[in-house]
């Protein structure tokens, strides 16, 4: 039964818009073990001072937390064992810098402007993290 033409082994299928968009945005499950120790940080932290979090502070260091396993994940791509296992076993540098030792020589490349629409809602996290800091 599991009989396979020739003419379909180069067949691929190409993901609607929707389809790659929800599949952005899913985690990983390994990634809530993650939501378990930073709420039991959070926990040990705000049980020192002997206040209790508020739930706004919570809410916003657990979607902090999925911003960044969404970015580092599936836009910058920082690679899993698996992919460094990969790579060990091809004989491939694991470390491949692209540095660019003249910036903006391109002008206002696309990399450049998603480099900063990346780093926004850090920006925003910062301020409002350092805003109760009153630094």
């Amino acid at each position: 039964m599991n009989l396979v033409l020739s003419s379909q082994l180069g067949v691929t299928v190409q993901l609607g818009m929707f389809d790659a968009i929800k599949d952005m945005f899913f985690v990983n499950p390994v990634f809530l073990f993650g939501i378990i120790v930073i709420c039991m940080m959070v926990m040990i932290i705000y049980k020192k001072n002997g206040i209790m979090p508020k739930v706004k502070t919570v809410i916003l260091l657990l979607l902090f937390y999925y911003y960044l396993c969404v970015m580092l994940t599936n836009i910058v791509g920082i690679p899993c064992i698996s992919e460094y296992i990969r790579m060990a076993r091809l004989k491939v540098g694991i470390f491949n810098p692209h540095i660019n030792l003249m910036p903006f020589i391109d002008g206002l490349s696309l990399g450049f402007l998603m480099n900063i629409i990346l780093f926004i809602p850090l920006v925003f996290y910062v301020h409002l993290s350092l805003k109760k800091i009153n630094i």
